[in-house]
């Protein structure tokens, strides 16, 4: 058979290679896309202990410091501290405030360690017509407090040219202090454990975030009611209890 011939075969067996029994020359065709991964099951409710979360102020072996608490009239500007210095199991806290509606002026954050002459951290904050619950958070700012130091928060309403009068300021004292043992991982008993053992911040922190996920809101709505009752934030709790109708 001469060259030409030779080609005229093996293109007419072209077509049948890789119809035979290897799948790995010419196996089916598949579209290349994963399957949909597997649809998450919700997490289920956290729901509130019926006891009520007892806060005891820490033993720092020193008279505390007391920050106002919000009368039981009215509070225009309040903050989610107690009377007494707290403790942060974390270095960088959250710190909540509440602001009556209708203010338009701006609000000025405060961070000043005991002692010192000039603040560790000052910053502007834009005004909240709307009002309610703030939070100011250290970690956003690239700020920790120091072990065993001793900080005052404050955020205050900056007024005015025209109001003088306007001397609206709230705050609190506060420790870093890392727990002794392993925080319980529950998250009743985590409560539990960080209000009886003076973690203020921690506790407050985790029951506003407890109540912006829904869930079990009403019953964690109570529990910071209560927490605040025993800060010493009267007008605070009483607005968590409207929140539910039980004021």
């Amino acid at each position: 058979m001469n060259r030409y011939g030779w080609l005229l075969v093996l293109a007419l067996a072209l077509p049948t290679i890789g119809q035979g029994g290897d799948p790995t020359v010419d196996g089916p065709q598949t579209s290349g896309q994963r399957p949909p991964p597997p649809r998450e099951q919700p997490r289920p409710k956290v729901e509130a202990p019926a006891e009520v979360i007892a806060w005891e102020p820490p033993d720092l072996g020193a008279p505390a410091h007391r920050s106002g608490g919000g009368t039981r009239g009215v509070c225009q500007l309040c903050s989610f501290a107690p009377r007494e210095t707290a403790l942060s199991a974390t270095p960088t806290p959250r710190f909540y405030w509440y602001l009556e509606p209708g203010f338009r002026n701006n609000l000025r954050f405060r961070l000043k360690e005991e002692g010192a002459n000039r603040p560790l951290l000052e910053v502007l904050l834009p005004s909240a017509m709307e009002g309610g619950i703030g939070v100011f958070d250290l970690a956003d700012q690239g700020v920790a407090l120091e072990e065993g130091k001793t900080y005052r928060w404050q955020v205050e309403m900056v007024p005015d040219a025209h109001q003088r009068w306007l001397r609206f300021a709230a705050g609190g004292w506060v420790i870093y202090r890392r727990p002794s043992r392993s925080v319980p991982k529950d998250t009743r008993k985590r409560l539990f454990y960080l209000a009886r053992n003076g973690y203020w911040y921690d506790a407050v922190d985790e029951l506003t975030r407890l109540i912006e996920k829904g869930g079990d809101a009403p019953g964690w709505l109570r529990q910071r009611a209560a927490l605040l009752e025993q800060g010493g934030q009267h007008m605070l709790a009483q607005l968590d209890l409207e929140r539910i109708g039980e004021r």
